[in-house]
């Protein structure tokens, strides 16, 4: 596990030595999209294009100017990175922690970095003004009270539902910024860089034939991503209106253990593990829609 800020670092690195230039310091403060370009306003100077790619996270400012900020529906995150001693960072080095039950239809988490641990909690934007409260639960049962926390934020989770605008006309939307995030684990940087991945090669081909025409990057990711948030939405409502259901299901079948475990790793599909849930499959079909 890495913290952000050097992840994103690490893709900005990337991105220059592929040829991109770099304006740091310039807050964006309103899109246009014409005909004949996108037009890019900051606090300090105008940037025009032939295709913008708006990848600037939940609410962000390329959405809500052109109006793409629809279908979505909203969560919330609270995280800190608490400072803890050595023998307790070493304990955790290989271990990932999920806390159930103290957010409904949410989770806690522990994730090691480097030198100490991320801890959060997370749900649905109900749950808000709950979080802070359930944030110390987890601080307080695992014995972190006295360790020093640095950095507790919030966080908006914004995730799309079928219908959502992710392309108009010269501008295309790719992760957090097109509610691309996991229903269930609020995890995004996956289909953040699946987007991407999407996105590039249908750019560079417009860019090559001096066409632009970005509609099938709206037609891959209805195809490609929508299905797996739809699948993930369907565990997540099962999760939180049959809590019982869903933790017996997964306790009593060892397969289905083995195959969540592997969902988190990223190797295996939340449609996949749907198959895997026998008699409850019709359940999990009905509460995709």
């Amino acid at each position: 596990m890495v913290m952000r800020d050097e992840f994103d670092h690490f893709l900005v690195q990337r991105a220059e030595e592929s040829g991109a230039v770099v304006a740091e310091n310039q807050r964006v403060c309103q899109v246009e999209a014409m005909a004949e370009g996108v037009e890019v306003k900051t606090a300090d100077n105008t940037f025009r294009a032939e295709i913008l790619a708006g990848a600037d996270g939940a609410h962000g400012v390329v959405a809500n100017s052109l109006g793409m900020a629809r279908g979505v529906q909203h969560g919330m995150a609270m995280q800190a990175e608490i400072s803890v001693p050595g023998e307790t960072l070493v304990k955790w080095e290989s271990l990932m922690g999920l806390g159930l039950g103290n957010v409904h239809g949410g989770y806690g988490w522990i994730f090691p970095k480097k030198d100490h641990l991320s801890v959060g909690v997370g749900g649905s934007l109900c749950q808000a003004k709950r979080l802070k409260p359930s944030y110390q639960k987890v601080v307080s049962f695992r014995g972190f009270e006295s360790c020093e926390a640095a950095r507790l934020r919030s966080h908006l989770l914004s995730v799309a539902r079928n219908g959502v605008t992710v392309q108009y006309g010269r501008v295309l939307l790719l992760g957090d910024a097109a509610g691309l995030l996991d229903p269930l684990t609020g995890e995004g940087i996956g289909y953040a860089i699946k987007s991407a991945q999407i996105a590039a090669p249908i750019i560079g081909q417009c860019l090559q034939d001096g066409t632009i025409d970005l509609k099938g990057y709206q037609d891959a990711v209805v195809e490609e991503i929508m299905p797996e948030l739809k699948a993930a939405r369907s565990l997540a409502r099962l999760f939180t209106w049959f809590p019982g259901l869903y933790f017996n299901a997964i306790e009593g079948s060892d397969s289905l253990w083995r195959a969540s475990c592997r969902l988190l790793r990223g190797e295996e599909s939340y449609i996949s593990l749907g198959r895997r849930l026998g008699v409850f499959r019709p359940l999990f079909d009905r509460l995709g829609r």
